[in-house]
């Protein structure tokens, strides 16, 4: 059985070499693709991903708020939040929103 991976990120290159070296790993599924917050809670409720990857800073609705809404709709599907930002104030409230990695 696969895991199924839905990869969240506004930057169209980053989010194509993260879904081509996923794809590359035997048991992994990439179910899906969005480049906005809203799309990504969207695909999450059709496609019932195992794991998301979830840009923090996106448009439409930022990472952190769409791991929350992903966390209310799917209990079972875990969150890790990506981001070059170091301030600890964004990782304690991306894990507060229910990411289990940053």
């Amino acid at each position: 059985m696969s895991m199924r991976v839905l990869i969240a990120d506004d930057h169209e290159m980053f989010r194509a070499g993260l879904v081509s070296i996923l794809q590359q790993q035997t048991g992994i599924a990439v179910v899906g693709e969005a480049s906005d917050g809203r799309a990504a809670v969207a695909l999450s409720r059709q496609q019932k991903p195992d794991l998301v990857f979830l840009d923090v800073t996106m448009p439409l609705l930022n990472g952190i708020e769409a791991t929350r809404h992903i966390r209310d709709l799917l209990t079972e599907t875990k969150s890790i939040v990506l981001s070059v930002q170091h301030d600890k104030t964004v990782v304690m409230e991306a894990l507060r929103a229910g990411a289990c990695g940053y």
